[in-house]
């Protein structure tokens, strides 16, 4: 399922768009409440393949890109973003359960790894830094009970 909405109604200039690929729906919730929170227009998905549709629909700035999912590889589809030249240069962070190690065929497609579990913070970060934006002015998202985060943190 596809989810558009941003958490601030007005952030004054056009909002940098994120697309987050990734098959664990509290983990995509969590990632792209973060990124609307601080201005992003954010649209999710599970599936390598409806992500291939957004990609030639919408204009995405960055892609955050889980491994694993449920239709097609993580591999598969940063493969056949970077090999279009339409949507070739989008920066993608890789956010994975798997190590770089495990997937080095693709780490020198993606801008940076950020190995599961991960601090949000650092997330943020190397979205803000490949954007080249200082988008900080929300505080991190706070654990409300830790079953709603899986073992994810919200500091390094």
């Amino acid at each position: 399922m596809i989810q558009t909405d941003t958490c601030l109604d007005d952030v004054g200039e056009q909002p940098y768009t994120v697309l987050v690929i990734e098959d664990d729906v509290d983990i995509a919730q969590l990632i792209a409440m973060q990124l609307r929170c601080e201005g992003f227009q954010v649209f999710t998905t599970a599936y390598g393949e409806e992500a291939m549709s957004l990609v030639h629909a919408k204009p995405v700035d960055l892609i955050t890109l889980d491994m694993m999912l449920p239709d097609i590889t993580g591999t598969e589809v940063l493969h056949r973003i970077k090999a279009n030249p339409e949507t070739g240069d989008i920066p993608v962070i890789i956010v994975s359960v798997l190590l770089p190690e495990q997937t080095e065929d693709v780490t020198q497609k993606a801008v940076d790894y950020i190995t599961k579990p991960f601090a949000f913070d650092k997330l943020m970060e190397s979205i803000r830094n490949t954007l080249g934006t200082s988008l900080s002015s929300a505080d991190p998202i706070e654990q409300k009970s830790p079953e709603h985060t899986q073992g994810y943190s919200t500091t390094p």
